[in-house]
């Protein structure tokens, strides 16, 4: 590695943890150690960066767990092992936008609801309380002595404006569900909503807030039993403001202002009275559209070269998605947009039997992915993403024990498949043309 800063600070920046289930990170090398020294993360805590295979307990990485007593003595995190052209260590591309609009599905049953997003939550880690004490500690800096009336004071620098973006999302969803051969459920949505980003300037340490307001939405195609409820949950958008926070490498850190955003509706199915959710974004939704909006190609990467980077995603109530994202770089779409593609390569792992979220006992989900793929499209002279695209589409069977109404298990067919389409543009591409 070399001595460049930017270098430096993606060795710094690249650690990765699990933590409740869920993907944080990236993290800085320093702060991981406070992690662990504050009791937060154990020896059994797994861990990944660029370079490793697969996830690692911290007891397994010999350096990486630090004793909590002695912080002065800490060591530090296993090193990368040296770069190479194939696998490079990681930068911005952090995005995992694989959010589906949940659906619940039931037959003779009310089901909770499908809550489907990429789990990349990293709530801000608090310093320690010694250094806290040290910081309200520290002498008070003087004033500085008064200037001469005769010389003019420093004019101060007036703050960098708040830059706009707008965004528009268009989410194309269809949910199938059937037992024994028999469709029980079928669900088509098409809806797109356009957003402002407000960009505020970057801080000292290289982060910025961004907010995102909702300004219009379309309903683009829905099936009969879904449409009324899915255009008053569109109108019901407008207005709503989201707001998170990026690092310098522009992943998200906090998003304290994303909430959930669902309505739900009783539909009469074929042959029992069941209940579906129709689900537009929900919460890991919001935040995968936030992150996949800020995609950016890996620093120094010539075309054909490649880079990943963990994904944990939860499917509740049935289960979860673990795996590694490979991005690679395809090399110019148009001048000067450089073009990006990716695979997960993912793997479902099922919920313990009589998982929450269903109103029967559940007895297993198994699940493939049929399809998990996308692209970006980045301008390199805007410094920005111009279009970011991805396909989702899973199939598999949903076991519940319905034994009080069959007296056997019932066996749901399901299949998923979700298209999602992200725009940037500078200027507002849904005012009226001239």
């Amino acid at each position: 590695m070399s001595g460049d800063p930017k270098d430096q600070r993606l060795q710094d920046s690249g650690w990765y943890y699990l933590e409740g289930g869920e993907t944080r990170g990236p993290v800085a090398a320093a702060q991981l150690r406070r992690l662990f020294q504050a009791g937060h993360l154990g020896p059994e805590t797994l861990l990944w960066r660029s370079g490793m295979p697969d996830w690692q307990s911290a007891r397994a990485l010999q350096g990486t767990t630090p004793p909590r007593t002695s912080p002065t003595d800490m060591p530090g995190p296993v090193a990368d092992p040296a770069p190479s052209a194939s696998a490079p260590p990681p930068d911005s591309v952090r995005r995992l936008p694989l959010l589906i609009a949940g659906a619940a599905i039931g037959v003779f049953i009310l089901l909770g609801g499908i809550a489907i997003g990429w789990l990349l939550r990293s709530p801000a880690t608090e310093p320690p309380a010694s250094q806290q004490a040290a910081a309200q500690a520290a002498p008070a800096v003087p004033d500085p002595a008064p200037q001469s009336p005769s010389v003019a004071p420093e004019a101060e620098a007036a703050p960098d404006p708040v830059a706009s973006q707008y965004q528009v999302i268009d989410l194309h969803r269809w949910f199938n569900s059937g037992v024994a051969g028999l469709m029980v459920v079928s669900q088509n949505m098409h809806y797109q909503i356009l957003a402002r980003l407000e960009l505020a300037p970057r801080q000292a340490d290289g982060t910025r807030q961004v907010t995102q307001v909702v300004e219009q939405t379309r309903l683009v195609q829905a099936d009969e039993m879904s449409r009324a409820t899915c255009q008053s949950a569109l109108n019901d958008l407008v207005g709503r403001q989201f707001s998170y926070t990026l690092n310098q490498l522009d992943e998200i850190t906090a998003s304290p202002g994303l909430e959930p955003h669902a309505a739900s509706q009783p539909a009469a199915l074929l042959l029992e009275q069941a209940g579906l959710r129709v689900a537009l974004i929900d919460e890991a939704g919001w935040r995968d559209i936030a992150q996949c909006s800020f995609q950016r190609p890996q620093p120094d990467i010539a075309e054909g070269q490649s880079w990943n980077r963990p994904v944990m995603r939860s499917w509740q109530p049935w289960g979860s998605w673990r795996g590694v994202t490979t991005y690679s770089r395809r090399g110019p779409e148009a001048a000067p947009g450089i073009r990006c593609d990716y695979v997960h390569a993912v793997s479902f792992v099922p919920s313990e039997p009589s998982g929450g979220g269903l109103a029967l006992p559940l007895a297993g989900a198994q699940f493939q992915p049929a399809a998990a793929t996308g692209s970006f499209v980045f301008d390199t002279e805007r410094d920005r993403l111009v279009e970011a695209r991805e396909v989702f589409h899973v199939k598999g069977t949903v076991t519940t024990s319905v034994t009080s109404v069959m007296g056997t298990e019932t066996h749901l067919q399901v299949e998923e498949r979700l298209e999602l389409v992200i725009q940037i543009s500078d200027q507002n591409p849904w005012l009226p043309g001239p």
